[in-house]
């Protein structure tokens, strides 16, 4: 039998999405699938992180530029949709497979026009979650437009699967959770220096995120956290990894609060791994995620977590297992389980062991891969 031809359209080259597809098509049994991603030359530039053509390329794949843009753009969306359409309807692909909002939405309405054989589709975050009124309800609307043009609808965690679902996207048969992996981290590297480089004292706490700076992450509810954590221990230090839109704000905050000296803003980093493995404490804010990257690569290296109780992260830290849930939007809360996690060393080391132990056997790319091709298959053979 020969390859199966699959397409992958992602806009979002950067963050957990850009990790996902480089996982998944550097990963797939060349024997078996024949890939080809569609995605822009590079994000917006306040993301700092450029590199995804030129590492896929270096990784042997093959690459179609489509300029995308995040926000929506009538004039530059219709440009993007016919290159896709013209993309699908050139190469016969057997599975067309969309990544996020914007490549989910345009991907799928090309695939469907240019009569594709099978169209799946994966959120990494349903994007609508993170809205009000008027926004939350018209982007709800544009999903369950694009799900009557999907085959199938991969959750990347359980409690996506069931937000997808009984927000009337699918039905549950059309939907398959196939949870994010990673091969376990085992970092080689010098603490002393990595201490030195952003200005750390090695003797005090090190609270940290790796988190980008847009209205997903509720970057004001961390800032505002941390304000209460400098106060009731001045001694804290926090260190933020990740660029993004409301990066100038966010310092802006930090300002205004009287927090900005305490923190260490170390914009996009490659060795973000590396800097992970300074933390005490690793704090996220998410109002909503798919099942964040960077959470099971903090814990692969052995950290306790406090996380907002979100759909993706819930799926990931259990509530005093691995780490500490708290209710999204509320900074007294979220400082209060780091202080906890700080003052408790003991317990936090065995959330961090739990944890790790959790991804080790869990989370790994292998399940995460194997599954993956299960559904390509299928949905081939199907369409064949």
């Amino acid at each position: 039998m020969s390859r199966i031809r699959v397409l992958e359209v992602m806009e979002a080259t950067g963050g957990g999405t850009k990790k996902h597809l480089e996982l998944l098509v550097t990963n797939l049994d060349r024997s078996s699938f024949d890939v080809t991603v569609a995605c822009p030359s590079a994000r917006h530039p306040s993301y700092g992180d450029e590199s995804t053509v030129a590492e896929l390329q270096a990784a042997g794949v093959r690459i179609h530029i489509v300029e995308m843009r995040r926000a929506i753009a009538p004039a530059s969306d219709l440009a993007s949709f016919w290159q896709l359409w013209s993309l699908m309807r050139r190469d016969s692909f057997d599975v067309i497979h969309t990544h996020s909002s914007k490549g989910g939405f345009l991907g799928r309405l090309a695939a469907r026009c240019a009569g594709a054989k099978a169209v799946v589709h994966t959120a990494h975050g349903l994007y609508f979650l993170g809205q009000q009124g008027f926004k939350r309800a018209f982007y709800l609307g544009l999903e369950r437009l694009a799900s009557r043009l999907t085959d199938c609808f991969i959750a990347v965690s359980e409690s996506e699967k069931v937000m997808a679902i009984e927000s009337g996207l699918f039905r549950p048969d059309q939907v398959v959770v196939i949870e994010n992996g990673i091969e376990l981290a085992n970092v080689d590297i010098d603490l002393a220096q990595l201490q030195q480089e952003p200005g750390l004292n090695p003797h005090r706490p090190i609270v940290g995120t790796v988190s980008r700076f847009n209205p997903q992450k509720d970057p004001a509810t961390l800032l505002r956290a941390i304000a209460l954590l400098i106060r009731a221990a001045p001694e804290i230090q926090f260190v933020w990894c990740g660029n993004g839109e409301l990066k100038s704000q966010a310092e802006s905050l930090a300002r205004h609060l009287g927090i900005h000296e305490h923190i260490v803003f170390t914009g996009y980093r490659e060795d973000v791994l590396e800097l992970m493995a300074l933390f005490d404490v690793f704090v996220v804010s998410s109002l909503f995620e798919g099942l964040p990257y960077t959470l099971l690569e903090v814990m692969s290296l052995g950290k306790p977590v406090v996380a907002t109780d979100v759909v993706g992260s819930r799926d990931v830290v259990m509530h005093e297992e691995t780490g500490l849930l708290v209710p999204p939007q509320d900074p007294p809360a979220l400082a209060e389980a780091v202080l906890h996690l700080l003052r408790s060393p003991d317990e936090a080391q065995r959330m961090g062991q739990t944890g790790r132990g959790l991804v080790a056997h869990r989370f790994t790319l292998k399940r995460m891969m194997a599954k993956t091709e299960q559904v390509y298959h299928k949905l081939a053979w199907h369409s064949s």
